[in-house]
């Protein structure tokens, strides 16, 4: 496979030819909404996560007899890091910035902002 000029990376229109498009959904997939459903879904894991590790920690608060301590202080701590790990994935933490412009090809972005939710004054954060 021919290597990939960097001068012409943010202007590519087509990857035909630059790697073996096997296992891929399709050369025509649109980056922006592959971007935006790899966030949703780990987002939806987190959030998972938090909901399981406050429920263990609920289970041993309730059921004093049958947990220890350590055990009560483990449950805890667990959630406390399940909810740092969320905040920080929900502020971008850690996450490389773009180099530029994200331009989809199939009207995904300008679909999935335009519906909202909006506060009173229009704004939305999509």
């Amino acid at each position: 496979m021919p290597a990939l000029d960097p001068a012409r990376r943010r202007d590519l229109r087509s990857v035909d030819g630059l790697f073996e498009p096997d296992g891929y959904r399709a050369a025509t997939s649109d980056v922006g909404a592959l971007l935006v459903f790899s966030h949703q879904t780990k987002m939806m894991n987190l959030l998972t996560r938090i909901g399981w590790e406050a429920r263990l920690a609920a289970y041993a608060r309730s059921n004093a007899a049958d947990a220890t301590p350590r055990q009560r202080d483990d449950a805890a701590a667990r959630v406390r890091e399940a909810a740092s790990d969320l905040v920080d994935y929900m502020l971008f933490v850690d996450e490389a910035p773009f180099a530029g412009a994200i331009r989809g090809s199939s009207g995904f972005a300008e679909k999935f902002s335009a519906q909202g939710p909006r506060d009173g004054k229009g704004r939305s954060l999509n």
